[in-house]
């Protein structure tokens, strides 16, 4: 007989690949059995993993069931996943936003630049082509990172910044509500 089971696997697992020791006990046994199970690089969310013979007893004398492992996704600190690509908010400075900037964005393969165009506004979002997850049918190719610009605006200012702001107010034409 089949038995399913989840298996949560982390992003990184899905951008490389890895192998895990697992430990199984079936029922009415104390023995623990240490498997190694192969992750794929490039796994997607909902994938069936068959571990083939390690299920349950078979029904009438016949051969164990596999042990079939749906694959769930680890939420990361940083990013949402949306099939083989990610998503990332990124915060920018009100002047980042206006002039334009050069920021260090996160990947899952390390930092990279990206520009940031000026006059951005929140909810745009710019695409950083093949940092994303491996496709699931062709591992060597990798989805997109989007990162949707946000707008931060200080909790704390000090006096002269606060200077600043206001003359920035009073020489400034722009009016949001028009």
């Amino acid at each position: 007989m089949d038995v399913d089971s989840d298996l949560m696997v982390s992003l990184d697992e899905v951008m490389n690949g890895s192998e895990r020791k697992l430990q199984l006990q079936k029922p009415g046994q104390e023995k623990l059995k240490t498997i190694k199970l192969k992750i794929p690089k490039g796994v997607a969310e909902g994938q069936i993993l068959s571990c083939g013979g390690l299920g349950g007893l078979g029904l009438n004398g016949g051969g164990n069931g596999d042990l079939l492992l749906r694959v769930r996704l680890e939420r990361h600190p940083l990013f949402r996943v949306d099939g083989s690509d990610l998503h990332f908010d990124l915060a920018l400075a009100p002047w980042e936003a206006v002039l334009g900037a050069s920021i260090d964005v996160p990947t899952l393969t390390g930092n990279m630049k990206l520009k940031i165009p000026p006059l951005s506004q929140v909810g745009d979002t710019l695409r950083l082509q093949k940092r994303g997850l491996p496709l699931a049918d062709s591992p060597d190719k990798n989805g997109d990172l989007f990162v949707q610009v946000e707008i931060a605006v200080p909790e704390e200012i000090s006096p002269d910044e606060e200077a600043h702001w206001k003359k920035l107010a009073e020489n400034s034409n722009f009016d949001p509500r028009a």
